[in-house]
């Protein structure tokens, strides 16, 4: 007796003794073939793949009648065994082939009635009509279980033409539904790129496919050119990982420069593509575990240690291209288009989350105890790195590196890593007397800090500082007896919006220079938007059990330039209330309660998005609502008038110190 008929009797008799566990396998079955819905013809396609082929052929026969076939290894009597049995498989995870749970050829169900196999010496046919003839007296049976004798013998024609075109299995599918031809209509090619053996795909079917898979070996990786209607250019980076690999993908442009891929391409793929979208424009590949389908990353050991290798490859990356100043790629540029803030779920990490915190170790851990220190746009290339160039521990990221390493100082910013503040460059010129373009940029930036109010300690270290240089000397700004020079105040003066800012800024630090005016003139077309004072034309309606938005809403009202406020806190617009001044303007006010003013705060993407847009019509306001009374600080433009910091913390804009005009209002 042969092998199929050895089968057959088995698992006939094993389905009579256990008629409830073959009903329960149907189930089984179907549950399955639901789970892969639009997924058969990959789980074809990696099957074709594990089994070392590099051809795949789908054809179809008739209206209802489909030929799938590749030139991989021959089925074996183990092979069959696994087919018959459900989560059974020939194939180990971290062997050389992408299925191991022996369930994804079940998907078929979904769409056949009867299977015909032929592959070798072996011929078979899986039918539940013939298995029901079997059993009559049970209802429920799976098609994929018991194997009967080859009955396609209708189809002998086809068979014998498509094995002498080299190919060496092949199924039959006669089916009940056009879904199968629905999957190669949608069919990505993209399909193919981290197989390890498919080079051509080809479907003769009413949506004709012909697609090519040529790889080559480059510098910078290997270079994949995949060919259907039109021809992609995919470089693959890869790192070997044990005996698995992980790969990373970037599609490339006709000047082999990476391009950002839409975010329905940009997926992580376990070998083949799941749902999953990937933080950054490109694709990711790996030995992810998945849920049954394939088609969702499950977060588990395997997983994260993945995700760990794959965040040390992008690292690698990084840090070759800035030990190299160099990306002739472009790779930088896609990478830097990473958006952080989309994901992050409360007390839950996605795998992109998981892909961030290791990225972040990485890159410290490449940089050997050196602190990546980025030019801020307050300071020229000349002057930043007048300022650190002697810093041993830093490894200096200029505003001509990001021209060289397009997107690099993006990148950077994003994933927390800072750039040169002013607390410090002001402390080393107190030490050092630098350029007068240094200066210059310091004052400047000083100025910017000042324009409202000073802290004391920012005073303390502006006066410590060589910022101010007469005609004879450089001396510390509290040291200052001698008008400035007309060149350095003329610097300054091309550097600031308003001259007005220099002349307060010279006053509150008793420097002198030509052209200083006594007393401040006051731009009546300004002052709603800049009210020195706040002014009240009645005494505002405060109380203690408010929220701090509702009575600072209370007290814009009052101002005399203010028409009309509302608070808006409960729509997430980037802003807590929205006023009109009496002339129309309108005005946005982003409000932070605070335990007392001075604490640091946190500013969102959202609205650090807000005060960029609108400018010097958007305020924050720093408020401590105390027991008896609430103290309030309004910050006009605080883009240009604080000092901001980005921080890993699901992206925000940290603000450690703030000067604004303040006022005491009590309930």
């Amino acid at each position: 007796m042969n092998l199929i008929a050895n089968l057959h009797d088995y698992f006939l008799d094993e389905a009579k003794k256990s008629p409830m566990l073959l009903s329960d396998l149907a189930n089984l079955e179907k549950y399955i073939s639901e789970s892969y819905s639009e997924r058969s013809l990959i789980e074809l396609i990696q099957n074709a793949d594990d089994a070392n082929a590099n051809k795949f052929y789908i054809t179809t026969l008739s209206k209802n009648t489909i030929l799938v076939a590749n030139n991989g290894d021959y089925f074996t009597e183990e092979d069959v065994k696994s087919l018959c049995r459900s989560g059974s498989s020939t194939k180990k995870r971290k062997s050389n082939t992408i299925g191991y749970r022996g369930i994804g050829f079940k998907s078929v169900v979904n769409y056949t009635n009867n299977v015909h196999l032929v592959s070798g010496n072996i011929k078979l046919t899986f039918s539940k009509e013939m298995t029901k003839n079997d059993l009559p007296n049970i209802d429920n049976v799976p098609l994929i279980r018991i194997p009967h004798e080859f009955k396609g013998d209708k189809f002998e024609k086809y068979i014998n033409e498509t094995i002498s075109q080299g190919y060496t299995t092949i199924f039959i599918f006669e089916t009940k539904i056009d879904s199968l031809i629905e999957e190669i209509k949608n069919f990505d090619e993209t399909s193919l790129l981290f197989l390890r053996n498919l080079e051509f795909f080809k479907s003769k079917t009413n949506e004709f496919k012909e697609i090519h898979s040529k790889r080559t070996i480059t510098e910078y990786g290997e270079l994949i050119l995949l060919t259907n209607n039109n021809t992609e250019k995919w470089l693959i980076i890869t790192e070997n990982i044990s005996e698995e690999k992980i790969n990373i993908a970037f599609l490339l442009n006709n000047e082999n420069k990476a391009v950002k891929l839409d975010k329905t391409r940009s997926v992580i793929h376990s070998f083949m593509p799941t749902n999953n979208p990937f933080i950054i424009p490109c694709k990711i590949n790996g030995d992810f575990s998945t849920d049954p389908s394939r088609t969702k990353i499950v977060i588990d050991d395997e997983s994260t240690n993945t995700i760990y290798e794959i965040s040390k490859l992008f690292s690698k990356i990084i840090i070759n291209c800035l030990n190299n100043k160099n990306d002739d790629l472009r790779l930088i540029s896609t990478i830097s288009a990473l958006n952080i803030e989309k994901y992050g779920i409360k007390n839950s990490k996605s795998i992109n989350d998981l892909f961030i915190d290791e990225l972040i170790k990485q890159l410290k851990s490449s940089l050997n105890g050196k602190k990546l220190l980025i030019q801020p746009d307050w300071l020229s290339e000349s002057s930043f790195l007048e300022l650190y160039k002697n810093s041993t521990d830093n490894l200096l990221i200029t505003n001509s590196l990001n021209n060289k390493i397009y997107g690099i100082k993006e990148l950077l910013l994003k994933l927390g890593f800072e750039e040169a503040q002013f607390n410090n460059a002001i402390d080393k010129a107190s030490k050092n007397k630098y350029s007068e373009d240094t200066r210059v940029d310091l004052t400047v930036k000083a100025i910017e800090k000042t324009r409202f109010s000073t802290f004391k300690k920012d005073k303390d270290k502006i006066n410590e500082a060589f910022l101010i240089n007469t005609d004879k000397s450089i001396e510390k700004t509290k040291n200052t007896k001698e008008k400035a020079s007309n060149n350095f105040i003329s610097k300054v003066k091309n550097k600031i919006d308003d001259k007005n800012d220099l002349d307060a800024f010279a006053k509150k630090f008793n420097i002198n220079y030509d052209g200083l005016k006594q007393e401040k003139e006051v731009d009546e077309e300004n002052i709603i938007d800049e009210p020195k004072i706040v002014k009240f034309g009645k005494k505002a309606s405060l109380t203690k059990w408010r929220s701090v938005e509702k009575n600072v809403t209370e007290i814009i009202k009052n101002w005399d330039t203010i028409k009309e406020a509302e608070d808006v806190s409960l729509m997430n617009l980037g802003y807590d209330t929205k006023a009109i001044t009496n002339d129309g303007t309108e005005l946005f006010f982003e409000i932070k309660s605070v335990n007392k003013l001075g604490d640091p705060l946190r500013l969102t993407n959202n609205e650090y998005s807000q005060a960029h847009l609108n400018k010097n019509k958007y305020y924050l306001v720093i408020a401590s609502q105390q027991e008896d009374y609430i103290e309030v600080c309004f910050v006009k433009n605080p883009i240009k008038n604080l000092e901001l910091t980005k921080r890993v913390v699901k992206w925000e804009w940290i603000c450690d110190e703030y000067t604004g005009e303040y006022s005491k209002n009590y309930f």
